[in-house]
């Protein structure tokens, strides 16, 4: 898949939902035709829609309704197309659908991954084998050749997870982060292959050999040994997990590779809040739009990871490529893994993190 292709389909998927040909976004001149949503629209589209403007950078294709045709056609013929989407503009256009019961309401700008990103950076050995352990106030600290892992118990079910090449990480939160602690009600123990970090209700194994960590909920049943049983949640990818580089533009990018299992569902956010994208089987960015939010996924095993980061961030699912949550701009790589036995009970974990429960 190239460039090309990937603007392709994605002028298709706008041409679905507008009622137009995918060549109109390709005219000179912009075009408005009667608004449509045809099968295989996204979701959370929901009639009724008065009028509907998409640009893919050389012209506008509005879909409307007849009650919003005039308004709109006014609009495009008033401003450089490039500006339509800007206010004080956009006030103009809100002052007349008003008129026949409308109002300007989403906007929403999508970004098409860059085919050189989703390709990593090439490296050297990446040497993550954990080399020594010590347990600190604010986490277990894990220092391999590479750099250190620190894992910081949040919460019984929330983990933050840091990594520094060459250093220690970061102990500040992110500015959207509002929670600052560390829980005190967690072990540790080292078994010689296995280093475990306990909370009441999670099991991170890190494999003492790669560096990987494996990420498992305790469960109400009980082994032989009256200990409870723990239930897979996410892997990270046994050889060479974590990537941290600093690309020719000098930007710092940074990788997480993960072993999803082969019929697990991830979904990213869409315009309503609601996790309806699908994050499996080709790339995404899950950062939010205008900063609302910092980027965050949610899979149906149990889990969700937010990124500390708010820089763009996608998730990548494509083997030519890998299965990896990519992130950018950012000196070290910073997530919380959440995890719950329900979605509700995750998505209100995230909203604790965000400071907006």
């Amino acid at each position: 898949m190239d460039r090309g292709e990937i603007w392709r389909i994605a002028m298709e998927q706008s041409a679905l939902e507008l009622g137009c040909a995918a060549e109109d976004f390709l005219r000179e001149e912009n075009a408005v035709v009667p608004l449509g949503l045809g099968p295989g629209s996204r979701s959370y589209y929901e009639q009724p829609i008065g009028c509907t403007l998409v640009s893919y950078g050389n012209n506008i294709v509005a879909g409307t309704e007849e009650g919003c045709r005039r308004a709109v056609e006014e609009y495009l013929s008033r401003y450089e197309f490039y500006h339509c989407f800007e206010t004080p503009n956009l006030h103009w256009l809100d002052g007349r659908l008003r008129a026949v019961g409308q109002r300007v309401c989403f906007m929403a700008e999508y970004y098409l991954p860059d085919l050189e990103k989703l390709r990593p950076l090439g490296h050297a050995k990446i040497d993550l084998s954990v080399r020594w352990v010590t347990k600190q106030p604010d986490g277990l600290y894990l220092q391999s050749r590479y750099g250190t892992l620190r894992l910081s118990p949040v919460g019984s079910a929330i983990v933050r997870v840091s990594f520094l090449r060459g250093g220690q990480p970061d102990g500040t939160v992110h500015p959207a982060i509002a929670v600052d602690r560390t829980d005190k009600f967690w072990m540790y123990k080292d078994t010689g292959k296995l280093v475990e970090l306990t909370t009441d209700e999670l099991l991170l194994q890190v494999d003492k050999a790669t560096g990987a960590v494996r990420y498992l909920a305790l469960t109400e049943e009980e082994d032989s040994a009256g200990r409870a049983k723990p239930r897979l949640l996410l892997a990270e990818r046994p050889r060479e997990c974590r990537q941290l580089e600093t690309a020719a533009d000098r930007k710092q990018r940074t990788w997480l590779y993960l072993d999803w299992a082969r019929d697990e569902r991830l979904y990213g956010f869409g315009m309503k809040g609601q996790p309806s994208v699908s994050l499996r089987g080709g790339a995404r960015y899950i950062s939010q739009q205008g900063g609302d939010g910092l980027p965050f996924f949610l899979s149906d095993r149990g889990y969700g990871i937010l990124a500390a980061t708010e820089h763009p961030a996608f998730v990548c699912d494509i083997p030519a490529y890998g299965s990896y949550l990519y992130t950018e701009n950012h000196r070290q790589m910073d997530f919380y893994f959440i995890a719950g036995k329900r979605q509700e009970t995750i998505l209100k974990a995230y909203a604790y993190l965000c400071g907006t429960l």
